[in-house]
């Protein structure tokens, strides 16, 4: 179950556009407080695919797509990569001083109806990539009725009215 957090998004003075002409020293300010984050447990992936192939002409879920890499790996297997060496470092940097055992960064990977069996046996089958499954968490997102253009709702047949994924996971 999810819990709805309603803290306010930071106000624009709060953040800024990064730019490669700032200087080492905001560089490396900057990657201090990436690594300080995930070291504290204060960061965590998620992966919206829900979706499907179709338009990309492949038939299954998109992040099982290999749009043409000479390594031929997937979209999920180079995210997941990204983040077990990205967790990797940060571990590697971590000194015993810091009295902190560090973790993987969670990754929570949104699914639908239509290829949820799919993605977690996809994972499954390739050993989730080298990542601690039990820092894999999969979910669901919810269907929701179907209205037309005018705001009514769509009838698939006599039984049953017409359902759509969400698209944003619930939340």
């Amino acid at each position: 179950q999810w819990t709805k957090v309603n803290n306010p998004p930071l106000p624009l003075s709060k953040s800024f556009k990064f730019d490669a002409s700032k200087s080492s020293e905001m560089k490396s300010k900057i990657n201090n407080v990436g690594e300080k984050a995930i070291k504290y447990g204060k960061v965590g992936a998620v992966i919206m695919s829900g979706g499907q192939g179709t338009r990309l002409g492949f038939d299954g879920p998109k992040g099982m797509y290999n749009f043409g890499l000479l390594s031929s790996k997937s979209i999920f297997q180079i995210h997941i990569e990204r983040l077990l060496r990205i967790s990797q470092l940060v571990n590697q940097n971590t000194t015993n001083q810091d009295n902190i055992t560090t973790n993987l960064v969670p990754v929570y990977i949104m699914t639908s109806h239509l290829n949820d069996t799919q993605i977690r046996d996809y994972f499954e089958s390739n050993n989730y990539f080298g990542y601690d499954k039990t820092s894999i968490y999969f979910f669901q997102q919810e269907l929701k009725p179907c209205l037309s253009l005018d705001g009514k709702l769509i009838v698939e047949n006599k039984n049953c009215i017409s359902q759509a994924p969400e698209g944003n996971g619930g939340i």
